[in-house]
């Protein structure tokens, strides 16, 4: 999961322990199809998840680019070492790179490098989510595909209520990317109806 930018406060225990509550909820072979289905990796592309967790996703990215290469970014030192372990084998091939660090700050790699990025559960951490946009869009590629999954807010829900934190409106993300600048952004709500997942895509 991304992180707040350098100089912020870490994300609140309660905001933590419900976005890992919420992941834990869903099937992980599912959420892996979607994402591997809206990605449309191409053998020679090179991703990057952002909030790379434990690698598993990770794990069935790099198998897709065989010419190419999959990056995690992680800001958990713990988590790291888990992935690292999982993907060894795609690291000792070169098919795998696993960094520490956050979406606001992706200065480690150069403008364009990336022909896809996606990210996981990580937009409800976004303080500034203009910020972790702007930089998405500069290392994304020209054409490049970005997709984002998470809970989204329960509808007809009462604006006076509290809303779970880990839950974040599909239409306000749909609004961040058009406003930092991606073109064809498309939202898709993957079922069970009781527990729906979001999808927001959008081209650089």
């Amino acid at each position: 999961m991304a992180r707040a930018p350098r100089g912020s406060p870490p994300p609140a225990p309660a905001l933590l322990g419900s976005v890992i509550a919420r992941s834990a909820s869903y099937r992980p072979d599912q959420v892996a199809e979607t994402a591997l289905a809206l990605l449309a990796l191409r053998p020679e592309d090179r991703v990057l998840e952002l909030g790379c967790g434990s690698g598993r996703l990770l794990f069935r990215l790099a198998a897709r680019v065989r010419r190419g290469q999959a990056v995690g970014l992680e800001p958990s030192e713990l988590m790291l070492r888990h992935a690292r372990h999982r993907n060894r084998r795609w690291i000792t091939d070169g098919r795998a790179i696993l960094v520490g660090g956050h979406s606001a700050d992706l200065s480690a790699f150069p403008e364009r490098h990336f022909d896809a990025v996606l990210a996981v559960h990580v937009v409800c951490f976004w303080d500034e989510p203009l910020v972790d946009l702007a930089e998405i869009r500069r290392v994304l590629a020209i054409g490049g595909r970005l997709v984002l999954g998470f809970t989204p807010a329960l509808p007809g829900t009462s604006p006076g209520l509290r809303q779970d934190p880990a839950r974040v409106p599909a239409e306000r993300v749909t609004s961040w990317l058009r406003s930092a600048g991606f073109e064809d952004v498309r939202t898709h709500v993957a079922p069970p109806l009781d527990r729906p997942m979001a999808w927001v895509q959008g081209r650089r």
